[in-house]
């Protein structure tokens, strides 16, 4: 390893860590004096797209360059993966003679390792088909030795296993927290990354899950490198401010969600599905219904039972919480003929998910529209979880209704509905523990918030629209005593 000390001294400068705020699980790094810029990317386990890269040129404003995992060709066996914590764990991110490589370990029917690469990152579509290989182990790391050769490191049964790799034909030769060192030369800095999370040593309450935190590192040649502790608050001699990734359409990390659906467009990449989606179930600005996204609900709803396949699909589409305080809204339009039907918002975490519906209910005065608010798993939480259902006022149906979900502080989720057209009828259905989505089936995932459409096992198809699709950051905490605004 070559010296670790700072070649071109910076004067420190504040910032705040996670660097990547919510689920941003094993980050891994690189830095591309080419186009003086660093690309990191990040597991997704079974959500897709997945395996996002990142692109920044101060180590502090990060935009969406691309997703790597974009096609279902790609790992087509995700569609058989039923296991909440299997999938696209723990990629290595190498920049290598123009060309970017990146491996990483995939835990499914079978387990195995990918190699994807290409030559530019803001392109989706450029992310080859994946070199396919047998290794022991997962979480690898790829090197490449000064005769050429390329090695493969992971991590198997506790042990560290070693093999060569050929890049040609994915044959092999013999064989804490997750974290990554990059050199920056455009500085002369080394940076560590590292996932963590916003519990403190209890390791109990923390609905954003695994984040990534940034440190600097230093270091004399042929000695381990030493990183600085991480805290909430830090000082290092980071590149000066620069927004200036200019390729790319998607959003910067930290930027709010104003999503109308317009006709023509697409649905933005930084929006993710659990597992494979059914394209024809997320349909934009159909006829008749501009200005929305109609969802096509499917026979499970986001728990699934005993019976769920997972190519069944779930017509569940969600973003990242990236904000301690936050509120995410959308408007929905639905009216369901059949009992049961259900469309709603929901705090996504694996099996664990809060949920607020519009929903048909079956009684003994008949069929009536109801908000029904529940809970799916209980994390770390141990009390007794929370349900309540209450008829939709009548002068409220028909017509289009927002839900909400807001986090008041680091502990408690609101959810709330109101008429779209009288926002001020507002009416709070129920609260929920963050606990409910900390630990548990979700540890190394992150909470999401989103919205979601289901037949709870019917048959009937009628499509719930939703439009304004709104999320906005209010505030991120930093340390015990402090939140900072987003």
């Amino acid at each position: 390893m070559a010296s670790l000390g700072f070649s071109h001294p910076t004067p420190p400068q504040p910032y705040t860590n996670p660097l990547f705020p919510s689920w941003h699980s094993d980050l891994t790094c690189v830095y591309v004096p080419e186009q003086d810029t660093f690309f990191c990317a990040t597991s997704t386990l079974v959500a897709f797209p997945g395996l996002p890269v990142y692109a920044g040129k101060d180590l502090q404003n990060w935009k969406l360059a691309s997703n790597v995992f974009n096609r279902p060709s790609q790992i087509p066996d995700l569609r058989i993966t039923d296991g909440q914590q299997s999938g696209i764990y723990a990629p290595t991110h190498r920049y290598h003679d123009g060309i970017f490589y990146l491996i990483v370990s995939y835990l499914g029917p079978q387990t195995k390792s990918l190699l994807f690469t290409l030559s530019d990152p803001f392109s989706g579509a450029a992310w080859c088909e994946p070199l396919v290989f047998s290794v022991r182990g997962i979480d690898p790391e790829l090197f490449w030795d000064d005769d050429g050769t390329v090695y493969v490191t992971s991590a198997d049964d506790q042990q560290i296993q070693q093999c060569s790799l050929d890049l040609r034909t994915g044959e092999t030769g013999l064989m804490v927290g997750h974290a990554d060192l990059f050199y920056d030369d455009g500085d002369g800095h080394w940076w560590a990354v590292a996932l963590s999370t916003r519990s403190g040593p209890e390791w109990k309450n923390y609905p954003m899950g695994r984040e990534m935190v940034l440190a600097a590192a230093t270091g004399d040649e042929g000695e381990w490198p030493v990183v600085q502790p991480v805290h909430g608050q830090m000082q290092s001699p980071l590149p000066r401010p620069n927004r200036g990734i200019r390729r790319g359409d998607a959003a910067w990390i930290n930027e709010p969600d104003e999503i109308d659906f317009l006709t023509g467009s697409s649905i933005p990449p930084h929006l993710v599905y659990w597992r494979h989606l059914k394209p024809e179930d997320f349909t934009v600005s159909p006829a008749g219904h501009p200005r929305t996204l109609r969802l096509t609900p499917p026979f499970y709803n986001p728990t699934g039972t005993e019976d769920f396949q997972p190519d069944d699909g779930l017509t569940l589409i969600i973003r990242h919480q990236t904000d301690t305080l936050c509120a995410y809204s959308v408007i929905v339009s639905f009216n369901p003929r059949v009992a049961d039907k259900e469309a709603g918002v929901t705090v996504f975490l694996t099996q664990q998910h809060i949920d607020l519906g519009v929903v048909l209910l079956q009684s003994s005065k008949g069929l009536s529209l109801a908000f029904w608010f529940r809970v799916e798993g209980r994390g770390n939480y141990r009390d007794a979880t929370p349900e309540n259902t209450v008829p939709v006022p009548e002068d409220w149906q028909g017509g289009p209704i927002r839900l909400e979900i807001q986090t008041v502080n680091d502990s408690e989720y609101v959810f709330a509905a109101a008429p779209a057209r009288h926002p001020k009828q507002r009416m709070v259905i129920g609260c929920a523990d963050a606990l409910i989505v900390s630990g548990d089936t979700g540890r190394f995932t992150g909470s999401l918030v989103g919205a979601y459409a289901t037949k709870n096992g019917g048959s009937d198809s009628t499509p719930a629209y939703i439009s304004r699709w709104r999320y906005e950051g209010r505030g991120r905490r930093v340390d015990s005593d402090r939140v900072i605004p987003s």
